[in-house]
Formats: C-alpha cells, structure tokens, sequence
C-alpha cells in the first residue's frame, strides 16, 4: 500500500514537471514570434525606381535594370557630365578637391571620395595582360612618351565608377546593399562585353583612340579609367 502512494506521489511530481514545461515552451515561443528581428515583405510589396524598373528583394532584374540604364540614359547623360582628360588630371594635381568641387561627382553614399567623367584622345604605349586586371596605357595628346592614365582592359574589370558617377543611381534607393553592390558588377561587365570586347588588344600598341569613361580618384600617379567608348583611329 505504501508503494503504491509512493508510485503515485513520484507520477504526480512527473506530470507537474511535465506540464510545466510545456508552459514555459508555450511563453517563450509567444515571446519570440512576436518580437522577431526581421520583417517579411510580401513578393507584390514593390516599388518602382525613377528610371522605372520595379524591385524587391526577390524580383529585382539587375540585367534589365543596367542595360535599360546603359541604352538609354548613360551616353547622353555622360555627354553632358564629361570633361577633357588632361584639363582634369592636371586640376586634380594641383588641388584634387578644388577639382571635385567643378566638376567631380561625390555623395555621402560613396563617402568623401571624388569620381570623375572624362573623354580624351591619347595613344596606347603599353598593353597590359599579364593579370587578369589587365589594362593600357595611354598618352595624352600633345604626346610625349609617357602614360597619363590607364584604361581598363580585363578580364577582371574594377571598381564603381560607372555606378558613383550616375547621380540617379543611390544607396538609399535600393532595399540593400547587395542589390546596389550589383549594380556596379554589371555595369563592369557591359564594358568588358560592349567595349573590350569589340577591340583587338594585340594590336592596339602605338595606335591613336579616343575614349570616354569614368575613373575614382585614388592618387593623381594612378589614374585607372573604367571605359565606357573606345574608338581606334578613324573608327
């Protein structure tokens, strides 16, 4: 009889612990569902940018979204934006922010740094493709032998400059950093399809081109221009 009330006593203890712990699983799940650090969008929450591409997290079409940009609105817009190369770098030598202030592009999305758009005309004195990041360099008109700046020429094209001197392309306009982040890689990847890619780089050496792209300011001695036009002599 006793082992029987003590049986009894010991299932009791257990079915308490038991249901009290299916009651503190019960508040703590309560507590995270309704303070989760996310927040869930629903796929139709979108939103249109000024340059009329719709994106959220899961349908933004960076392709169209860039190419959309590159055909219609890039050429015109840099044609008005564009300096001459060597009025340029020679301004930024002698005060790179006094030049940044006439005609550079900055933004507190890119910080404090000066990006600039130029055209020139120059001769190529080196082509460069023992790495991937290759480049040529070009002589600036009247010439004299040495190389003012670079051009990309990749494989592997750098930077994003192309996306920080579009004044209508803004951090704060896409949902996060990832999606801005792309936008850059695809611009570079027009340039080596669109611009590089239509060029004969072994034969480029001591031939005359006119160019037009942007570059980032990071020493007046290392001026690397990401191209958006390359014309070779009377092309």
């Amino acid at each position: 009889m006793i082992c029987d009330e003590r049986q009894e006593s010991i299932m009791n203890e257990r079915r308490k612990y038991f249901i009290l712990v299916l009651a503190m699983s019960f508040f703590i799940m309560t507590i995270l569902t309704g303070c989760r650090p996310w927040t869930i969008v629903k796929n139709d929450e979108r939103t249109k940018d000024e340059n009329g591409v719709y994106f959220s997290n899961t349908d933004f079409d960076v392709n169209a979204y860039v190419n959309d940009i590159w055909d219609n609105k890039l050429f015109p817009y840099y044609d008005e934006k564009k300096q001459d190369a060597a009025a340029v770098l020679s301004d930024i030598k002698n005060d790179v922010d006094a030049a940044g202030e006439n005609y550079g592009f900055g933004s507190s999305d890119q910080g404090s740094t000066w990006n600039f758009v130029i055209e020139g005309k120059g001769k190529v004195i080196e082509v460069d493709q023992a790495s991937r990041a290759g480049f040529m360099s070009v002589d600036l008109a009247p010439y004299d032998g040495t190389a003012d700046l670079k051009l990309q020429t990749g494989p592997v094209i750098k930077g994003t400059s192309i996306r920080d001197t579009v004044d209508s392309i803004k951090l704060s306009d896409f949902p996060n950093q990832v999606l801005y982040a792309s936008i850059s890689k695809t611009f570079n990847g027009k340039v080596l399809s669109d611009v590089i890619g239509k060029l004969d780089l072994n034969t480029l050496k001591d031939k005359e081109i006119t160019f037009l792209g942007a570059f980032t300011y990071t020493s007046a001695d290392a001026v690397m221009v990401t191209p958006v036009k390359i014309e070779v002599g009377g092309q």
